[in-house]
């Protein structure tokens, strides 16, 4: 009997240290909860209340910390995307054969060549992920529980789908700089062949325009070079003519016939001197000419010297061209350039990765979707409703039957909003019977002086 009794009385204090124990436990559980200031951090990036969160269960401390890195993570995504962009933006335009030789030199040569640009650069990109990481974390904040189940019903799609949308766009926008700095070097490669080739379009252009305007310029110049080469030619012609004739003068006056030596009469007869008269005037026609054709000989050398200029003015302005041509073909180092570039190198890889992104991007909206409602949920909304009612904001439902299934309808009552309008109806209230009460005195005691002295109120 003895043995039975102790027996029992062990089974119960067994039992009572199991449920002690089982609240020291949860206890334990609640109070003895190290969290480091990185979690907490994480939480705050999704939008979670911390507060809450140390009193959950560990399933809610991973989940949202989970889904505050994937935030975070977006963020410095975006901020290293942008950096890319801005840089790709800001940086002076070159060609790409030149970055493929200056990127082999390493971060020493980044180091080297930090500038006012560079430091832009940086500020652009850090603001930039600040940017996307508050528009991330709004999204992910603003997005409610749906239905707590695990399944996306399509009333939650719907509802998610202006968040999806934007999360999307930000997605391709995040993801495109990275492709391009991942595939920089074939980029390069295939951008140097485009430059190149585009140059060599807008030099042939160049060259068939000035050639041109050359050809033109000496098709001007070449009448008057024929017509300074007549005038010369007739000049030359006189001056011959005239030595022939003192030639045959000379023959002549020794007496020989011109071509054949030792015949004919000698001395200074009148055959000579019809020659030497014709000697005289051909000598001053040609000095009346060359007088006459040295004018017209400058002016021809003035338009062919004004032409030649011309010429060597167009000279210049061909290779001033050339050079802005490869500024040009420079230019072509832009984002949208290096954008269509590497849809076409990276193909479906570009694609992959541009998903990835984007699923980065989207995939917490999925998993709040997707998520059952665990203690967090149920203690925020009770923490909500709490705050409510202490502010005297009451919420009822009223159904009313409307067909089938029927309707139901939310009323708020603001309880201070309420109070303040009893106190307000109430003042407005005792103000009126003050007021009544006034004007009937004074009727009572005007009445009362009429009756006793009326003839003070006769005129």
């Amino acid at each position: 009997m003895e043995k039975e009794l102790q027996t029992t009385q062990t089974q119960k204090s067994t039992k009572k240290a199991e449920v002690q124990n089982f609240n020291l436990d949860l206890n334990d559980y609640l109070k003895d909860t190290n969290v480091s200031f990185f979690t907490k951090f994480l939480w705050w990036c999704c939008g979670a209340d911390k507060k809450i969160l140390i009193k959950a269960t560990n399933y809610d401390r991973v989940k949202y910390a989970g889904i505050g890195a994937i935030v975070l993570v977006t963020g410095i995504l975006a901020a290293v995307s942008g950096g890319f962009a801005f840089s790709t933006i800001f940086a002076t335009k070159e060609m790409a054969v030149d970055k493929i030789n200056t990127g082999e030199e390493g971060m020493l040569s980044f180091l080297g060549n930090i500038d006012v640009s560079s430091i832009a650069v940086v500020i652009f990109a850090i603001f930039w992920g600040l940017m996307i990481f508050n528009i991330d974390r709004f999204i992910i904040s603003s997005t409610g529980k749906g239905d707590g189940t695990d399944k996306i019903t399509l009333g939650e799609f719907g509802r998610a789908l202006p968040r999806l949308i934007i999360a999307v766009i930000l997605g391709v926008t995040i993801s495109k700089p990275l492709e391009l700095k991942i595939f920089e070097s074939e980029i390069n490669a295939e951008l140097e062949q485009k430059q190149r080739q585009y140059q060599a379009e807008l030099d042939e252009k160049t060259t068939a325009k000035f050639d041109k305007l050359k050809i033109e310029l000496e098709e001007k110049r070449t009448p008057l070079r024929e017509k300074k080469n007549d005038l010369n030619k007739t000049l030359e012609e006189r001056r011959l003519e005239i030595l022939n004739l003192e030639e045959e003068l000379q023959y002549e006056i020794q007496g020989r016939v011109k071509g054949r030596k030792g015949s004919g009469r000698g001395g200074y007869g009148p055959a000579a001197k019809k020659i030497e008269q014709t000697i005289a005037k051909r000598t001053s026609e040609l000095e009346n000419l060359k007088l006459t054709y040295a004018v017209q000989q400058e002016e021809l050398d003035a338009e062919i010297g004004e032409i030649k200029l011309f010429i060597t003015e167009l000279d210049g302005e061909q290779k001033t061209e050339r050079l802005n041509n490869k500024k040009l073909a420079k230019g072509l180092d832009g984002l949208l350039q290096r954008i269509k570039i590497g849809d076409e190198v990276a193909g479906v890889i570009g694609i992959f990765l541009m998903l990835l992104l984007l699923s980065i991007e989207t995939g917490p909206l999925f998993f709040k979707m997707m998520m059952n409602k665990g203690p967090y949920d149920y203690m925020e909304e009770n923490l909500k409703n709490k705050i409510k009612a202490f502010n005297g904001i009451v919420i009822e439902y009223d159904f009313y039957p409307d067909g089938k299934e029927g309707q139901k309808i939310k009323k708020v009552n603001f309880l201070e909003v309420k109070a303040e309008e009893d106190i307000a109806k109430t003042r407005v209230a005792g103000q009126t019977e003050i007021n009544n009460s006034i004007i009937e005195s004074y009727k009572a005691s005007e009445l009362k002086n009429i009756n006793n002295n009326p003839e003070d109120y006769i005129s």
